[in-house]
């Protein structure tokens, strides 16, 4: 049985003589050394030790505080105090810590405390169980219009967000899904008000969260730690706005026999990209996925029209006004079919609805040719 420790002291001498001792027991494995116990913290989120060798007196946070987070984020790991002070003795076996060891450490004495730590491994070793993964592969995040987990036949998996923050959080981290996003990052965009201490304590209860809720329903997506940012290892799970763009780009051109893919492509893009709750942040992202959108809607409403399948391209010239409602053509594409048959009350809907909207909301006219097309139609109606 081998036991992974992880060992934190501000000291770097100190810190030093701590790994080095350690180093010689064959039964311990360093999993990593802290100078700083916000940055252990933070390694903590994402990777389970076995035991913490953990200094008392240090800067920022203490190792009494430290050992009280640890706990939350730790619950099986043993905590083992180093220190120079006595006194912290009765506060520290107050916070269950397994031993107290004082400086200078003496071989003899870490000898006791490593027996005691195998001990206390083996007698926890019958209760160990192996936890069975929950399959993963035909479950798919969706983003396009509000975040949620889905199954391959459609059918919604529920997530329990502990807080709204928690789901904004795993929302960025897929977001920034290809790269490791630094802690600050997350913190400007969460609490960009907030001390920087209170801030990372909130971090790392969200993020403590957020792994819960990976574990229980996305057993392969994990959160990897490094250089005090977290990536998203996504594992076998889908994502519906790559699977959509890449459908998108690997259509074939549109004729007569692959109108029914194109219309399917239109069909899946349920809306814009986190478009509820509209984080700000993921602005950029929604409008150029967006654009891709209604280019492809451009294109697949006018050869609708072009081809004279009328009914379809009265349905995606409304779709596109109801989502670009200050796009032009879906009005001017609308007031063709309508004048084509005959419906003119219709077209002067059509029309007035688009100077209301441009006038209030734009204080601007129809383009030109949109007012020279319905003025020639009001003419030889």
């Amino acid at each position: 049985m081998t036991l992974k420790i992880l060992l934190v002291d501000d000291e770097n001498p100190a810190l030093g003589f701590l790994k080095r001792m350690l180093s010689t027991y064959p039964d311990l494995s360093i999993s990593g050394c802290f100078n700083e116990p916000l940055l252990a913290l933070e390694f903590l989120i994402t990777e389970k030790v076995d035991v913490i060798f953990l200094d008392i007196e240090m800067p920022k946070i203490n190792g009494l505080e430290a050992a009280a987070r640890i706990s939350q984020l730790c619950p099986d790991a043993d905590i083992v105090f180093v220190t120079a002070y006595s006194q912290y003795a009765v506060e520290a076996f107050n916070l269950n810590a397994l031993d107290y060891l004082l400086k200078p450490l003496q071989r003899n004495r870490v000898d006791q405390t490593i027996n005691k730590l195998l001990k206390q491994a083996e007698s926890r070793q019958p209760q160990a169980q192996i936890q069975t993964p929950l399959p993963t592969e035909d479950l798919q995040i969706q983003c396009l219009q509000q975040l949620h987990l889905r199954k391959a036949n459609g059918e919604p998996v529920q997530l329990r967000w502990r807080t709204q923050k928690t789901m904004e959080v795993f929302a960025i981290l897929i977001h920034y899904r290809h790269q490791t996003l630094h802690r600050s990052i997350l913190i400007e965009l969460l609490w960009p008000e907030w001390e920087p201490e209170k801030a990372i304590a909130h971090l790392h209860t969200v993020i403590y969260h957020l792994r819960k809720v990976l574990k229980e329903k996305l057993p392969t997506m994990h959160m990897n730690y490094e250089n005090e940012g977290y990536r998203l290892d996504m594992g076998s799970i889908l994502i519906d706005i790559e699977e959509w763009e890449r459908s998108l780009h690997s259509a074939p051109s549109l004729h007569t026999e692959t109108i029914e893919e194109h219309l399917l492509l239109q069909k899946a893009y349920l809306g814009d990209y986190l478009e509820v709750p509209g984080y700000l942040w993921a602005e950029g992202e929604r409008q150029r996925l967006r654009i891709l959108w209604q280019n492809h809607a451009v294109r697949l409403v006018e050869f609708l029209e072009s081809n004279e399948r009328y009914s379809e391209a009265i349905n995606c010239y409304n779709h596109l006004q109801a989502r670009a409602p200050f796009l032009e053509i879906s009005y001017l594409g609308l007031m063709r079919i309508h004048a084509r048959n005959q419906n003119n009350k219709a077209v002067k809907q059509q029309y007035e609805a688009m100077l209301q909207l441009f006038s209030q909301e734009l204080n601007i006219m129809p383009s030109n040719d949109v007012q020279d097309w319905f003025a020639q139609w009001a003419v030889g109606k």
